[in-house]
């Protein structure tokens, strides 16, 4: 609806900007080390179980979580750095 008045949709939402919502750089970092964290526990857990219990599908998942939680941990440093430039806020 331009030339009736409506501002168009990118004016609209580049003009609110909340200082108190969390930026995507920053909601990114606190996912990827929440989910880090996750994947370590589970896979302690999970190789915890193999060592109680037996069972080849608990190690395959304790390696396998193990081993996301090093990706991670990889990602997280390459998203750091790739971003060194943009602000937290």
């Amino acid at each position: 609806m331009k030339g009736h008045g409506a501002p168009d949709a990118a004016f609209r939402y580049t003009e609110r900007y909340d200082p108190s919502l969390m930026s995507l750089k920053a909601f990114h970092i606190v996912f990827i080390a929440v989910s880090t964290l996750l994947c370590v526990g589970f896979g302690v857990w999970a190789i915890a179980e193999y060592r109680s219990y037996g069972g080849s599908g608990t190690l395959v998942a304790g390696v396998g979580s193990l081993s996301a939680s090093l990706a991670l941990v990889w990602y997280g440093r390459w998203f750091l750095r790739k971003l060194k430039g943009v602000s937290y806020l």
